[in-house]
This record gives C-alpha cells, structure tokens and sequence, in this order.
C-alpha cells in the first residue's frame, strides 16, 4: 500500500481533507511523535478511511511488527470526537500496553480467545457440577432416543423414574447423591407405585448415572448397588394399604364430586375429565390395572347384557390373554363413554381406544384429587384400587373364595392374588381354606 509524506493532523480538518486516490494509501501523523510507533489514516479507493497505529515489539532488527486499528471508521470517529490529542494518547497507551506484554495484536487477540475458551470451560464445568436428574434425564433420553431407542414401555417408564427422582431429589446436584437418596428414592416409589416400579426406576436410573459419570467423575453411580445385593428381599415385601367399606363409600362419593366440580370446563377437556373419572370406576369395578384399560379398545368390549365380556389380548396384560365377565355395573359406565364420544364426534371403531384423551400420568393427577376430596390420608395409590376390589370380594357376604376371584380377573396364581391384593389380614393359610359358595361378585 502506497504511503504518502508525513501530514500533522493538527486539526480536524487536516483529516477531513483527505481524499480518495487511484489506489489505497496512508497518511501518516506528522505530530504523533518518537517511541510508540506510527499512527496514521488508512484511505481506500471507495473514499473510506480507517485510524490504525503501526509498531514494533521487542528490540532490535528481531522486534515483531504489528498493527492495530483504532477506529474502523474516520468519519464516525471526527463526529463522535475528533480530538487529536486525545486520538494520539489512546494510540500511545496501547502501545505501550502491547510492549509490556510483549504481545501483538495478532498474539493478543489469540492471548483472549485462548482465556474466553478456559472462562467457557470453567463455566461448562460449574454447569455439570449443578446438573440434577431433571437435566440428566432430558439429555439422557434424548440421547437413548437417537442410539439406541427403549423397547416398548420402557421409554415412559423411564420418563416416570425421572419424574419420580425429581420429586424426592429435586435440584440437589448429581455429584451430591448418596446412597442415602437412593434409599429415599426406593421408599418414595415402593409407597406410592409398587415394588415392581421401585425395582424398574432402580434399574432405569443406574445406566444414566453410568453416564454421567463419562463427563462428571464426582458423581457416583453405584448409589444403587446396595438396593441391587438386595432386590429380592426389596420387591418381595407386598403392599398392605387397602380401603375399607367407609373409605370406598368416601371414594365414590368423591368421584361424583370431582366430575361435577369439573363441569365448568367445555369441550374437549370437559369430556377427558368425566372420562378420566369413568376409567377409575371401571378400574375398581373390575379389579383390573390401569394400563389394561387404558389400552382397551371397543372391539375387545361385548356389551350385550347376555355377553357382557371383555377380551384382553396378550399384548395388553401381564399374565397372557384373558377374557373377563364384566360386572353389570360397568356396562351403563361404557355405553355413557361410548355416547359421549360418538356425539363428540370422536372415533368409536373397533380399532379404537376406550380412552384415548389421557395419559397414565393425568389418570393418576385425576385420582390423586378424588383421593383428597374423599379424605384418604394413606398412601393408597391407583393399583390399589384393585386390591380393595378383590380384598372386597373376599370379605363380602357370601365372600369368594381364592380360586374363584383369581378365574375372574384372569390371575395365573391364586397364592401371588391373595398375597399381593386378598388383604384383609388373615393368614395366608386362613384366606387358601375358604371354601367355594354361591355368591354374586358384581357391584349392582
């Protein structure tokens, strides 16, 4: 780039008169002065002007040159300011700044890159060190989704162990779980959801805390080892909360009071609740698990009151295929839902879902506040709904006997049925002595 002979910028307009030329050249500060280098006015052929100071790092013929630019534009720069003296101090103290620190402008700018990649490091760390499960499980199931996608129901259960997690954890950072939250954890779950649920969440958990520990090795991911030296000894252990006759009255009376409080929603969310309502009737009412229903559809359902039958395919159950007499109060229960849906306009096909316009988690919130409004202070949750329905069976006048309520909601064991849901707290060998009687088991 050309240069031209030395001009004192000893006013404004010395600078305002510099023009365009044929080719780039840079007018030099005249009265900038000896020892900080040269300062001077960069102008391009489009007639834009640039102020940059030229200077030299180190001593003698090996000193490093270099160049910063102290103001990309001239004629902002004359509007904004336009002190010369001022101008040729700013351009005195950074070079002397890059002198001391030996640095150029080049070597300075990678000096801060290099500092702002430590800073962002620094603070990426502080992030992992305060990531909670709430964050590991976004990113974890995100991950699982794009490598190496969960089977079936595996997927929500594992959303649901970090729901759970979170609920007892809550921001409390990864690297701060002990074995201690573990065992909170276990008992939160193994209260409010089942053993089994305990024993999945554990199972679910353990591989995302493996995870963790990749990038975060402060967090320790065998919090749940001990559970796992235990875990026959853990899942074995049956529920034991059951509602009595005045509770199930409360219950249903709740139930009623729920769905009519309710009632002030429109449309469609309107109708979800009055379903979410009709599901847990049915839930008591056949002493089946939520998930079956929630995955029954109208084809499985005979109605006619000579039939009344319900066809669970394998796909939907635990213990195989089954094929339940519905008690005669379920069939005014469907044939609301059935009307409902078809005048909403709604799908009521065979291939069609019964309830289709919740999740197991809202059936669950739905039930939680029937439970509030029915006064139901233990930890009685959804699933025993139906171990009140059989323990209701088996105490009744005439009660069922063992084998015959197992026959009715398709259980493959009679001693897993009246361990796990016949209690009424007689022995085992007490609830296996009763004897077949005549007895209608269905709620009229």
């Amino acid at each position: 780039m050309k240069s031209t002979a030395k001009i004192t910028f000893s006013s404004k307009g010395a600078m305002e008169r510099l023009k365009a030329k044929a080719t780039p050249y840079i007018a030099w500060d005249a009265g900038y002065g000896r020892g900080f280098g040269s300062l001077g006015v960069r102008v391009a052929t489009s007639g834009d002007a640039t102020i940059l100071v030229y200077y030299r790092v180190g001593e003698g013929r090996k000193a490093k040159q270099s160049k910063k630019v102290l103001h990309r534009s001239l004629r902002a720069w004359l509007a904004k300011s336009g002190n010369i003296d001022e101008l040729r101090q700013e351009a005195r103290n950074f070079v002397a700044a890059a002198q001391k620190s030996g640095l150029t402008t080049t070597e300075q700018q990678e000096a801060k890159e290099a500092a702002a990649e430590v800073e962002q490091a620094a603070r990426d760390a502080r992030a992992e060190a305060e990531k909670t499960i709430t964050q590991l499980g976004k990113e974890y199931l995100a991950r699982r989704t794009k490598t190496k996608p969960y089977k079936g129901r595996e997927a929500r259960q594992a959303e649901l162990a970090v729901e759970r997690a979170a609920k007892v954890w809550g921001d409390k950072p990864l690297a701060a779980l002990t074995t201690s939250d573990a065992e909170d954890l276990m008992v939160y779950i193994r209260e409010n959801h089942g053993p089994q649920a305990a024993n999945k969440a554990r199972g679910l958990l353990q591989p995302m805390l493996k995870h963790a520990r990749r990038s975060m090795k402060s967090v320790d991911a065998t919090i749940f080892a001990e559970m796992e030296i235990n875990k026959k000894d853990f899942a074995a252990q049956p529920r034991t909360t059951v509602m009595n006759a005045e509770e199930r009255d409360r219950f249903f009376r709740a139930l009623k009071s729920v769905e009519a409080s309710r009632g002030a929603a429109t449309g469609r969310h309107r109708e979800a609740v009055k379903d979410k309502i009709d599901a847990l009737r049915l839930i008591y009412l056949t002493a089946a698990r939520k998930g079956e229903w929630l995955k029954a559809r109208w084809g499985h359902l005979r109605l006619d009151p000579t039939v009344r039958e319900w066809d669970r395919p394998d796909e939907n159950r635990k213990n195989g295929a089954h094929t339940m007499k519905l008690p005669t109060a379920t069939l005014p229960i469907l044939e609301r839902i059935h009307e409902r849906h078809r005048a909403e306009g709604r799908p009521v096909g065979n291939d069609d879902l019964v309830f289709g316009t919740f999740s197991e988690t809202t059936l669950r919130d739905a039930f939680l506040q029937v439970k509030k409004v029915a006064r139901i202070t233990s930890d009685l949750c959804i699933h025993d709904l139906r171990a009140s329905r059989v323990t209701e069976w088996a105490t009744g006048e005439p009660a069922l006997p063992p084998s015959e309520i197992a026959h009715m909601i398709g259980s493959s064991d009679v001693a897993t049925l009246i361990r796990h849901y016949a209690r009424d707290g007689a022995t085992e060998e007490q609830k296996l002595a009763r004897v077949d009687r005549p007895g209608d088991a269905e709620m009229l």
